[in-house]
């Protein structure tokens, strides 16, 4: 029989991922982020410069499936609770989702061009719904419920998150640098044929990634879901059927939860506002190919600091490091807005605001992971599946939030989508969007990020873990 420190030394290397595991999750991220990458950069400028739709229609079209959204993360979240297979809890849906969510991308940009006005509407908002309310729901929902259920351990999941972060960060700016010359290249905005090549190529890149993310990486069931009737190989306890309803209510009354979700809403307005980057670069700047060079200005410091960030949590734990970033990254902010005609200083923010946000955009998936293991430790049970959908929940709602304001500004500020060159007031809605928009949220975060204390807890939680896992080698 083996030793206490063998079964330990044993369940540890269990209990991480593999080379090849931390690869094909990352890929898997890259594969359904893609498609909300393209969404984000270039759907608005789709939807206002080739079908030719009202800009506040476009928010508003967007918030409305948002708050959809919301209970689709709910119920997803529940349905990933409940899913008991071969495969697992989540990773099965990642598979599930991925051929809906290449379809939906497809016809995401494809309006077709005989439909009537209000036609174009009712199928924008149609096939919008499809892709962000069903299918993004599903997969990205699955994919991010799988991080604590492949990794077990805190150190171990920092670093696959850092790998997906840049791969995820990676991908974003190489589309956006080589998809805007290649929108000119087969015809620019207007052009019908480009928007559907572009779709297709993201489509099909899409489900390859993620079939390749389901086919090798593998959750880690073991002892530590079953109750001792299962381990025992009899019916479980028909108490279990309230675990999920106690662990809801756990994750209600605490403050985590809530600063979670408005940590991930207000983060995520800023990429909702993305699309803003275009209309920037062309109206402002004077080139919309300057998106490539800013896209690769970001690509350097991601590759920098990335890898450091799990050594600055290490050392500072999370929620120093996140605060300090969030600092910095606000006074980056104030000079980007000040001086927004400014190439040579823009693209030296551009870097610096790169590297000093890295550990946010790791902090807050990290910061759900930790609260799937608190709420293990309070309560006796994973909540992934719960605690995942509360974080997408936040996010959907503040990308909804995000294409609002961008709609919103673009029209009080009389964007003309047929205008040669764009009026003083749009210029100014554009700037605000672009640098005003993300100053305001990053200082909305830096307050959330000084209310969470949950590392308080980090060393108790860590001895339960331990001895959770011995017990599930010894059974």
């Amino acid at each position: 029989m083996k030793s206490k420190t063998a079964v330990l030394k044993d369940s540890s290397r269990r209990d991480r991922t593999s080379v090849p595991e931390k690869i094909t999750y990352g890929l898997g991220g890259v594969g359904y982020q893609m498609t909300l990458a393209l969404v984000n950069a270039f759907l608005t400028l789709y939807y206002t410069d080739s079908v030719l739709i009202s800009a506040s229609f476009v928010g508003t079209m967007m918030l409305a499936a948002r708050v959809m959204d919301g209970v689709s993360d709910i119920i997803m979240g529940f349905v990933i609770e409940k899913t008991k297979t071969r495969f697992g809890k989540a990773r099965p849906w990642v598979i599930l989702g991925a051929i809906p969510l290449a379809l939906s991308i497809v016809l995401l940009f494809n309006v077709p061009a005989s439909f009537s006005p209000i036609s174009k509407n009712v199928y924008v908002f149609l096939t919008y719904v499809f892709m962000s309310v069903i299918c993004y729901t599903i997969v990205a929902l699955a994919h991010t419920a799988m991080l604590p259920r492949i990794s077990l351990r805190s150190s171990d999941r920092n670093i696959v998150l850092v790998v997906i972060a840049l791969m995820q960060g990676i991908m974003t700016a190489a589309m956006v640098g080589v998809f805007a010359p290649l929108l000119q290249a087969l015809g620019g905005e207007r052009s019908q044929h480009a928007w559907t090549v572009i779709s297709a190529l993201v489509a099909v890149t899409s489900l390859l990634l993620l079939a390749l993310c389901f086919f090798v990486t593998r959750e880690k069931i073991s002892a530590l879901e079953q109750t001792p009737e299962e381990k025992n190989g009899t019916a479980a306890d028909p108490k279990e059927k309230g675990n999920i309803k106690k662990a809801l209510m756990f994750l209600l009354k605490g403050r985590y939860f809530y600063i979670i979700l408005i940590l991930s809403f207000t983060g995520a307005i800023t990429n909702g506002t993305a699309g803003i980057g275009i209309y920037y670069m062309r109206d402002v700047l004077g080139d919309a190919n300057l998106m490539g060079i800013f896209s690769i200005v970001s690509v350097v410091p991601m590759i920098i600091m990335m890898p450091l960030v799990p050594k600055l949590f290490a050392k500072f734990g999370k929620k120093k490091t996140v605060s300090m970033s969030l600092g910095a990254v606000i006074l980056v902010r104030i000079v980007m807005y000040l001086f927004p005609t400014n190439l040579p200083l823009q693209l030296v923010c551009a870097f610096l605001g790169i590297l000093i946000v890295v550990p946010l955009w790791l902090g807050i998936p990290a910061m759900v992971c930790d609260l799937v293991d608190y709420s293990d430790y309070r309560c006796g049970i994973r909540t992934e599946g719960l605690t995942t959908s509360v974080s997408s929940f936040g996010t959907k709602l503040g990308s909804g939030l995000g294409a609002v304001i961008l709609g919103s500004a673009l029209a009080i500020g009389g964007y003309d989508p047929l205008a040669s060159a764009q009026s003083a007031s749009a210029l100014s809605a554009i700037i605000f969007v672009m640098f005003g928009v993300p100053l305001i949220m990053f200082v909305i975060c830096f307050v959330l990020v000084r209310l969470w204390d949950l590392e308080k807890y980090e060393a108790a939680v860590t001895q339960y873990m331990e001895g959770q896992r011995s017990e599930g080698m010894d059974a």
